[in-house]
């Protein structure tokens, strides 16, 4: 979905002429309301903004018009109808230059800057944002002169230019201690800079040094935020207990101060927390509390969202029909508010169900349907994510020439804007896997090289260590198990680095089958337990039931039979108590050749007519290994 970048032009209001006793507390009921529900709920927005304009009426004053316009912008710009809501961006900065309103003109322009953000315009983005910071300078208005400078750092973030990001935000900083205004404001932002780049260590430093200035100020608000923060990157370096820990924190003090918005916003947030370690019920428990106080808010987009979330948990727990549920009640919501990009994004959703369930005729089929409207209403690097996954329908339909087909027009979209390098990550990632699927290996290799070095420039590890897992995987089928070594190594010392659990068991099988490739079967041995252990930790069950038939194989050639059968027959088991027939299927097989090593051609034979039986069953039957750690991966 198009991201709705929110600017708060109501500082503004503490410089103004007086109105009116009555007006006045109107007008800042009615702006309030605009600004929280502009992206939430259309219909209360647009009633608010015709009360405003009745109050514009009664009281023919400049800056309350200015602020019209300024309420109409936000209530276009939550349409996503970015164009008319520049048009009444520049009416309030042609009201507020011509009266000589500084204050609101600077955050008309800063509002100006924040649209051409939205909009993908980056370089006029600045260009605003720059004339906002220099009138802000010229005024001494300290408050919006930060506020430009941590808008600037976000269009840099946005378009991954880490180190400007940081700087500006610093800049910022910097005036806010001198001045003592937004401090927290500025270590959070400078915070989620670092979040954004998956730099968590820093990200919590920040975080922790905006908590402090919070608490000094007894910001209840930014705490709570604060607390979030924290929670969710204790969440992304693996660390469940203190994830949950700050969230029940900020949840107490959003219910000890009835903060409702907050209070929907952390359970949504908890959900994700126990949904990432697959405690499933939990997850949907808590996204259903969030989504009941959502709704009772009238916040249809974060309902929306909650309800995405639902559809996500549900589909892991194998329900796919309460998943589609929840996914089509979110769809009937988008519709009401108007918002054809949120309609967009579910379509996009609604494919990736039906991709992970392999019904890829309505996969692909909801990806046409959502390209349709971003094709009308949305980015190019919007339409550009969608053909990537109309790629991978077709990729996995093994119609490679229509995957690369629409890999290349993807690619072709987006090589001249400047946009996010996770997009372009993400497409180079893709198109070496559709190359890699053809054996091309060499153009596989190039395509994923060009995928690590916009990750390392992004400062992105998690995507280093998938990318170099990638790389490690085609030099192993080039048979270059040395250099598959080498890479795969860097990626662990990565990996470790940052505490991705889930990352390393993948890493660590994947250098078991380098070991086990090259004859080193002792070394496989132990990097198969090692990712059976990780994969344990996480409760990966289908990753623990991968490792297991490796191990059993192993133990097979070593001529350790018994061992081989009780770690085969466990993978098996594992496979059947979670659903997944391909575990079953190949544990099957590798039974029937360890029969087949003992001599016991018989018993080989009827584990093979089963094994037979059951790839007959299974739609898609000619999966490869690779493809089935792809499915535990979706």
């Amino acid at each position: 979905m198009l991201q709705k970048i929110k600017v708060s032009f109501f500082l503004v209001l503490l410089t103004f002429p007086s109105f009116p006793q009555g007006s006045k507390v109107n007008t800042d009921s009615l702006l309030n309301t605009i600004k929280r529900y502009s992206t939430e709920n259309p219909e209360i927005t647009a009633i608010s903004c015709n009360r405003l304009f009745l109050l514009v009426k009664q009281n023919p004053n400049d800056s309350l018009r200015a602020l019209y316009h300024l309420a109409m912008s936000e209530y276009k710009s939550g349409l996503g109808i970015t164009g008319k809501a520049l048009g009444h961006v520049d009416s309030a900065i042609s009201i507020s230059q011509s009266k000589r309103n500084q204050p609101l003109y600077i955050n008309a322009l800063l509002q100006k800057s924040a649209l051409l953000q939205q909009s993908g315009n980056y370089s006029e983005a600045v260009k605003v944002n720059e004339k906002a910071r220099l009138i802000a300078l010229k005024e001494k208005n300290k408050r919006l002169l930060v506020q430009s400078l941590l808008q600037l750092g976000d269009i840099y973030k946005e378009i991954g230019q880490y180190n400007d990001a940081l700087s500006k935000k610093a800049e910022a900083l910097t005036i806010a201690k001198k001045f003592g205004v937004s401090i927290a404001e500025c270590h959070q932002s400078i915070g989620s800079t670092h979040w954004n780049f998956g730099n968590y260590q820093e990200a919590l430093k920040s975080y922790f040094e905006g908590l402090i200035a919070a608490e000094k100020d007894t910001d209840t608000l930014r705490i709570i935020q604060l607390l979030k923060n924290i929670g969710l990157t204790y969440r992304e370096i693996g660390n469940f207990d203190k994830a949950t820990s700050h969230l029940n924190k900020a949840l107490q003090l959003a219910e000890k101060n009835k903060l409702n918005e907050e209070l929907g916003d952390i359970l949504n947030i908890m959900g994700g927390v126990y949904l990432k370690y697959s405690q499933l019920a939990k997850a949907i428990e808590y996204y259903k509390q969030s989504l009941n106080i959502r709704e009772a808010l009238g916040h249809k987009q974060s309902s929306i969202n909650t309800l995405n979330n639902i559809a996500k948990a549900y589909l892991l727990l194998k329900n796919k029909a309460e998943s589609i549920i929840s996914l089509n009640n979110a769809l009937e919501l988008s519709k009401e508010i108007g918002d054809p990009l949120a309609e967009a994004s579910i379509h996009n959703e609604l494919g990736n169900t039906y991709l992970s369930l392999e019904d890829y005729p309505e996969a692909l089929r909801r990806y046409l349907l959502a390209l349709k409207i971003r094709q009308s209403y949305g980015k190019d690097e919007d339409i550009a994510r969608t053909m990537v996954n109309i790629a991978l329908v077709y990729r996995r339909l093994g119609l490679f020439r229509n995957a690369q087909k629409y890999m290349n027009e993807a690619k072709g979209l987006v090589e001249n804007l400047n946009v996010k390098p996770d997009l372009n990550v993400y497409i180079y990632q893709n198109l070496g896997n559709v190359y890699y699927d053809q054996k091309q290996y060499t153009n596989a290799i190039n395509a994923y090289q060009k995928a690590l070095e916009l990750s390392e420039k992004k400062g992105d590890d998690l995507q280093v260590t998938r990318v170099l897992k990638n790389i490690a995987q085609t030099y192993l089928d080039l048979n270059k198990p040395s250099k598959a070594r080498n890479t795969i190594t860097q990626a662990i010392k990565i990996a470790l680095r940052n505490s991705q659990n889930q990352v390393i068991a993948d890493l660590y099988n994947t250098l078991g089958n380098i070991e086990r490739q090259d004859n080193n079967l002792d070394l496989a041995l132990t990097h198969y337990n090692t990712a059976k252990k990780k994969y344990k930790q996480n409760l990966n069950a289908d990753g623990e039931a991968l490792c297991l038939r490796k191990i059993g194989d192993i133990y097979s050639l070593q001529g350790k039979y018994k061992d081989a059968k009780t770690n085969i027959n466990q993978s098996i088991r594992i496979g059947k108590s979670v659903g997944n027939p391909y575990l079953v299927l190949l544990g099957t097989l590798t039974l029937s050749e360890v029969e087949k090593a003992q001599g016991r051609f018989q018993n080989a034979l009827t584990l093979y007519q089963r094994y037979v039986y059951l790839k007959d069953s299974i739609e898609n039957a000619k999966r490869n290994e690779a493809n089935i750690d792809a499915h535990i991966n979706l």
